[in-house]
């Protein structure tokens, strides 16, 4: 019989005074996706081609990998056009 799942805790994943760690060969720095959110969200009021724009696309792709390695799309689906537009292709 194998032993059931135990509920995670925030500091259990990153504790007090630790700014990141490595999950999955990726190093994942806390924030990470409270700032994606926010960065897509500002995205919506940004206009395409200022520097504005482009400094948060660079943000919320250079975000990709480190989602990836929590495997927040293995249970959210990215529902926005434009960020789906702009993570694919992205490993």
């Amino acid at each position: 019989m194998s032993e059931s799942p135990t509920p995670l805790t925030p500091d259990q994943l990153l504790p007090d005074g630790q700014d990141g760690r490595d999950i999955n060969g990726t190093y994942v720095r806390k924030g990470t996706v409270g700032a994606f959110i926010q960065n897509v969200k500002s995205l919506d009021s940004a206009h395409q081609g200022t520097p504005e724009y482009d400094a948060l696309v660079d943000q919320i792709t250079a975000a990709k990998p480190m989602l990836d390695a929590l495997e927040i799309f293995a249970v959210f689906e990215v529902r926005d056009p434009q960020i789906a537009a702009l993570f694919q292709g992205r490993g």
